[in-house]
């Protein structure tokens, strides 16, 4: 008789306190713990450089991202709303840790990254290429938030999806759509030129 496993239950403080800062604010498009937690576990593997999460909202995937971090790495997190990016700051004070308020490209001269988190449709899908050119070579690329086509509604179906087509298309990615769960799915790439 074959077992089910669940994925460990952990949740590291700081990412409970960023998605209690994200309800109190009625934020509800913070990083899944399923996404956080692979997010996570590949931030993990870089011993040094520069890691770039793209929207940071109330940090969430950022707190996941601290949750990991070794001290010679410095994360660059960037997004557009200053009340986000303050209230964010208000619990998240590291070092190694850097909080832009700006247009995304804001960052083009803080490359290239080791890993970029995007969460910014822009960045996803009319900017890509600009994206494309902050990642170092061999670096990685997290692309969260997709949802499995069986599950697209009604007015998405036969229609593509410019952000799978480009990532997972793209000449100079090895990239893969990896499913979280049943009704999420994310891009995960390696740059290979």
């Amino acid at each position: 008789m074959a077992e089910k496993y669940s994925s460990n239950s952990y949740i590291p403080n700081l990412v409970i306190l960023c998605k209690k800062l994200a309800e109190e604010n009625n934020f509800i498009n913070s990083c899944t713990d399923h996404f956080g937690k692979l997010l996570c576990t590949l931030v993990g593997q870089i011993t040094h450089g520069n890691i770039l999460e793209i929207g940071t909202g109330y940090g969430v995937g950022t707190a996941w991202i601290i949750s990991a971090l070794s001290s010679e790495v410095d994360l660059y997190s960037i997004d557009i709303s200053n009340e986000q990016i303050d209230s964010v700051r208000s619990v998240i004070d590291q070092s190694n840790v850097h909080f832009i308020c700006d247009d995304w490209k804001a960052v083009l001269d803080k490359g290239p990254f080791k890993l970029v988190f995007v969460d910014v449709k822009s960045a996803k899908q009319e900017e890509a290429e600009l994206l494309y050119n902050l990642i170092e070579s061999r670096g990685l690329l997290l692309i969260d938030d997709l949802t499995p086509e069986e599950y697209w509604p009604d007015e998405w179906k036969g229609r593509p999806d410019p952000v799978r087509h480009y990532w997972l298309n793209h000449p100079k990615m090895l990239a893969n759509e990896i499913l979280l769960t049943q009704r999420e799915a994310c891009i995960i790439a390696t740059k290979i030129e």
